[in-house]
């Protein structure tokens, strides 16, 4: 059975909710603290374990109690977590602010950055086949991200690539080793270097593509999204539901749609249940637990089928 490699960072989220962002040097209350266990890596590897893909998460946390508790939280997800690393430097922190279903996020990397490249080719070669998909994100190192792109690509993975959050130092000569790059309307414009306002996402795909990667997808909230795949250019719609909180979302797509792939659904079909499960997601609120189950996600699509067949 093929397997999903999430190659990523791990944080614990410190949350809080306010009626109002402050200004500078102001003090505003706030309510509904909570920790979150968090990280792009880790939530993208919960999201496709979620939907019930053998899935591996590869980074590091910190010899500490947020590590501890981070870990704990894989598990019981269903990730495997075996092939983390434990440095001796504080977990990665993700500070959050709430507001009017909105979000601020100030990350402390920690441990993340103490992850090595070593570290992580050694594990891919070891555990990986042919076949397999690879996800990486930009909370570690770029330097890694950049190497181990090409690396995973003769080791014969698919590999997904979120260049999130952007950097502008990014080597776009990686990007022809990519078979799916995945980002939102401002990344794609970050990395495209566009600077008209107004997105032309034709524009920025077909420069994309140009680059070398083989298929893209550039999401757009609410609005649905916009996709390459063997060169042609197509439109999918968002699903309704009620923002509670966004942390997540983006994650909850990308880690759900390898899943998906791995599986051997078709691109549209992937996309299709991967805007569904990231439509839930925001209607809940914290990150990994408001993402939902394969089974959740099944129902759902097992009722549409129903319906049109009637």
């Amino acid at each position: 059975m093929k397997k999903v490699f999430v190659v990523g960072s791990l944080n614990m989220d410190l949350v809080i909710r306010t009626p109002i962002f402050p200004r500078e040097g102001e003090t505003v209350l706030g309510q509904d603290f909570f920790l979150n266990p968090g990280g792009k890596g880790a939530n993208q590897a919960v999201a496709s374990a979620k939907q019930g893909a053998p899935t591996y998460l590869l980074g590091a946390t910190g010899n500490d109690l947020f590590g501890d508790q981070i870990k704990e939280g894989l598990t019981n997800y269903g990730v495997n977590s075996n092939l983390l690393k434990t440095k001796d430097v504080p977990t990665g922190v993700a500070m959050i602010v709430l507001h009017n279903g909105d979000n601020r996020i100030i990350v402390s990397p920690g441990a993340n950055y103490e992850y090595r490249l070593e570290e992580a080719k050694d594990d891919l070669k070891t555990h990986s086949n042919p076949g397999d998909i690879v996800v990486l994100q930009l909370e570690i190192k770029r330097e890694i991200v950049e190497e181990l792109i090409p690396f995973a690509k003769k080791l014969g993975l698919f590999v997904i690539f979120n260049p999130a959050p952007m950097c502008s130092l990014l080597d776009f000569k990686v990007l022809k080793d990519v078979d799916l790059l995945i980002m939102n309307e401002w990344e794609a414009k970050a990395l495209t270097k566009s600077e008209k306002d107004d997105l032309n996402t034709g524009a920025i795909l077909e420069k994309l593509v140009t680059l070398g990667v083989k298929d893209v997808i550039i999401t757009l909230g609410a609005k649905g999204g916009v996709f390459v795949h063997n060169g042609k250019i197509a439109y999918y719609d968002a699903f309704k539901s009620k923002v509670v909180d966004t942390t997540g979302a983006g994650d909850s797509f990308v880690g759900s749609l390898a899943a998906f792939l791995v599986n051997d659904e078709s691109l549209q079909s992937a996309i299709k249940k991967a805007s569904y499960v990231a439509a839930i997601t925001v209607s809940r609120k914290g990150a990994q637990q408001a993402i939902p189950t394969k089974a959740e996600v099944s129902i759902y699509f097992q009722e549409i089928k129903e319906k049109h067949a009637r």
